[in-house]
């Protein structure tokens, strides 16, 4: 377990510079289209990316990691041996490609909120997506889109929610079909538009069909109750030197009606899509990540 971050002030907008100095902030919120093919190169690139070449954000508070769950009941439904991911994590891989839900226990009593869900287990679902599930903040079903639902009303649920839910925004237009199909975007006609102008995109920067996401390794949450940011992120060691620390965000919103949190959608005239945003700095994580996955 690493120790945290040393404290440093939060990152300011500034325009690009090179050399390890700050790269920027990219304000984009409820810029469908714009973000997510951003979001989606950067979460596709670090699936080739190899662990001595990218250092990992792995600063993790007391109480905030999690020990890995193994097959228990559910073992027979697993191919027999797990398997490292692109960053050396033990990922298991369910014979079902949609994933397999793990049987659920009541969180410890006093949990804190920065404390990370029990019993996490990566699974490589849908072939090529690395995806976390727990044992105590869902998810606790598959619906008939093939994606993960049922994900606790607590922090650590937010997280794995949007972990689940930001993989698919990145991964081609086939995993955007599928998670607007299941609902869990809170305005899907929003999402639908973004995959209707990235098809138009095709050959030209969109990304592809069937394209591989990974659940980035260090998470912050800003919870509460009604409305949550989860802050996703990994630094990498740049060409030109220095390291370049990347931070991923996606709110979402919590509804009453069976789906539970879902990705929020926004309209803002001519911009679309789901809230999501994107900052790449050249400053140090701030106290508050932590190693869930």
């Amino acid at each position: 377990m690493s120790e945290p971050t040393t404290p440093a002030a939060e990152p300011q907008a500034s325009p690009p510079e090179p050399e390890g100095k700050k790269i920027g902030t990219v304000g984009l919120i409820g810029v469908g289209l714009v973000v997510v093919i951003i979001l989606a190169g950067i979460v596709v690139s670090l699936v080739v990316l190899q662990r001595d070449q990218d250092t990992p954000l792995v600063s993790v508070d007391a109480g905030g990691s999690s020990a890995p769950a193994t097959p228990g009941p559910e073992a027979e439904l697993f191919e027999p041996d797990p398997e490292f991911d692109t960053l050396g994590r033990v990922t298991y891989v369910p014979k079902d490609p949609n994933g397999v839900i793990l049987e659920q226990i009541t969180p410890p009593a006093g949990r804190a909120a920065d404390a990370a869900p029990s019993g996490v287990m990566l699974q490589r679902i849908h072939e090529n997506m690395i995806l976390p599930f727990s044992t105590s903040d869902g998810p606790t079903a598959i619906d008939s889109s093939g994606v993960a639902t049922g994900f606790a009303h607590t922090p650590q649920g937010a997280a794995l929610a949007g972990a689940h839910y930001m993989a698919y925004l990145a991964a081609g237009n086939d995993r955007l079909a599928m998670i607007a199909a299941s609902q869990q975007i809170d305005d899907a006609d929003s999402d639908l538009e973004v995959r209707r102008q990235a098809n138009d995109l095709r050959g030209r920067g969109s990304v592809a069909d069937g394209a591989p996401a990974v659940a980035l390794p260090s998470v912050r949450v800003d919870y509460t109750d009604a409305l949550t940011r989860v802050w996703f992120g990994y630094s990498a060691n740049l060409d030109t030197g220095g390291t370049q620390y990347r931070r991923l965000y996606l709110d979402v919103i919590w509804r009453d009606d069976g789906r539970g949190w879902v990705v929020q959608g926004r309209r803002d005239g001519d911009q679309r899509g789901p809230t999501i945003g994107v900052q790449l700095d050249s400053t140090p994580f701030e106290p508050g990540w932590h190693k869930w996955w």
